[in-house]
Parts: C-alpha cells; sequence; structure tokens
C-alpha cells in the first residue's frame, strides 16, 4: 500500500498524491496506473506530466509500481524526438533538476541556523555530493530563499503612469509608456499577489487580458481572486 497520510516528503508537509492515494486505499499499482492514465489523456500538457512523472517515482515504493509509469516517460520522451532533440537525456536532465530545485526549497524552508545537511536528498534521488554542493551554496547566501531575495528589499515606487522609479522620483523603467504632457490620471495600475508580492501592470481596461479565467500567479500559483491594486507611487 501507499505510505500513510504522514508521510513527509520535502516541502509538501503531508504529500497531496500521497494522501489521496492512501485516502481512498489504492494499492501502489492502481495509484501507478491512475497516474499513467491521467498523464497520457494530456500529452500537451508536459510540465504538468514531468511533474507527476517525478512525484510518482518518488512516492511509489515498488519498482513494480515505477515500471508502470513507463507510459509517461515514453509520451515525454517521443514528444522531445519530434522536434528532433535527444528526448531521453532532456527527461534525465528535467527531472533530476526538478529534484535539485526541491532540495533547494527544502533547504531554506528549514530555517538559517543550519549546520549539517538538510534531510530529504535521498528522497529526491539525489546523491550526497549533489546535495552537499547545493547546501553550501544555500550556507553561503545565507540560507536566503528566492522569494526574500526577490521581495525582502523595499518595495518599489511607481508614478502616476505606472513607470518604476527609484527614490529620487527618477524613472528606473517606463514599461513601455510614455507620457504626451496630459495630466488625464494614471493609465496603467500595479496589481500585486497578496500572497507573495509579484506585481503586474495593467493598462485601463485591459484586465481581462491579464486576468483570464485560467490566471494564475507566475511566482506562487495563487488565483487571480488573490491579485489586489496598488496606487501608483505607493511603497
Amino acid at each position: 500500500m501507499i505510505c500513510s497520510p504522514t508521510c513527509r516528503f520535502p516541502q509538501i508537509e503531508h504529500s497531496s498524491l500521497s494522501y489521496a492515494f492512501s485516502l481512498y486505499k489504492l494499492s501502489e499499482d492502481k495509484a501507478a496506473k491512475i497516474l499513467a492514465e491521467t498523464c497520457t489523456a494530456m500529452p500537451e500538457k508536459a510540465a504538468s506530466n514531468q511533474k507527476l512523472l517525478f512525484f510518482g517515482d518518488h512516492i511509489l515504493k515498488s519498482a513494480e509500481a515505477r515500471a508502470k509509469l513507463q507510459p509517461i516517460r515514453d509520451m515525454l520522451t517521443e514528444s522531445y524526438r519530434d522536434d528532433g532533440i535527444d528526448g531521453d537525456l532532456i527527461l534525465e536532465k528535467s527531472q533530476k533538476a526538478m529534484g535539485e530545485a526541491a532540495y533547494t526549497t527544502a533547504i531554506t524552508s528549514a530555517g538559517k541556523k543550519q549546520s549539517k545537511l538538510t534531510p530529504g536528498w535521498e528522497v529526491l534521488g539525489l546523491d550526497k555530493e549533489t546535495a552537499t554542493r547545493i547546501f553550501d551554496k544555500e550556507r553561503e547566501t545565507g540560507f536566503i530563499s528566492s522569494k526574500e531575495a526577490k521581495y525582502g528589499r523595499a518595495s518599489a515606487k511607481y508614478d502616476k503612469l505606472g513607470r518604476r522609479i527609484d527614490k529620487d522620483g527618477e524613472i528606473v523603467d517606463d514599461n513601455g509608456v510614455e507620457d504626451d504632457g496630459s495630466d488625464d490620471g494614471p493609465v496603467s495600475n500595479v496589481q500585486e499577489c497578496s500572497k507573495c508580492g509579484f506585481t503586474l501592470f495593467v493598462a485601463e481596461g485591459r484586465s481581462h487580458k491579464f486576468f483570464g479565467s485560467g490566471f494564475t500567479c507566475p511566482e506562487c500559483g495563487a488565483t487571480k481572486e488573490k491579485f489586489v491594486g496598488r496606487n501608483a507611487g505607493e511603497d
């Protein structure tokens, strides 16, 4: 059977897939079959399928169950070959990159007072040498997460036209907006994700283009309801 609902997976307190499989009392073979059927039913979703393959490879314990994920691998590698690329190599590199990215997040999530290798690298399929390299790199930067690095500094300021300005009011990034000398108020507004702080400039009357029904935050995946307007020039 799949590991219990309390099994730990780096970055995920209760692995969503593992928990779902346990909740419905699915055997590993059945879980693997569901993953394979889900992925092959949406061949155009390469990124999602790669993630499901990664999770399946690391959640399923038996070699027999993991072997049932082969249709996903075949579909992904074949899609790359259609573009004249070595599909097996690309898939191997992408799966390795996912493991390294997951371990990087696990390290920064474990806090800044770490003195030894953060647990979880074995589960992610990394060798100790790779894990040590990633850990040492994060330690050198003070275990600062990518979001801290991006949003930890002072919030940017914007003029009435939605152009980013520095503390002295000089334009840093005009975002393609030119000042025509009129004083009709802002022609764009700043929309900020209330969950992670990601910002977007949206021209008036064009919100529908940026915030379609399937829109999610490029940084954290939050839905469009999490975006709030910010006044131009506001910290």
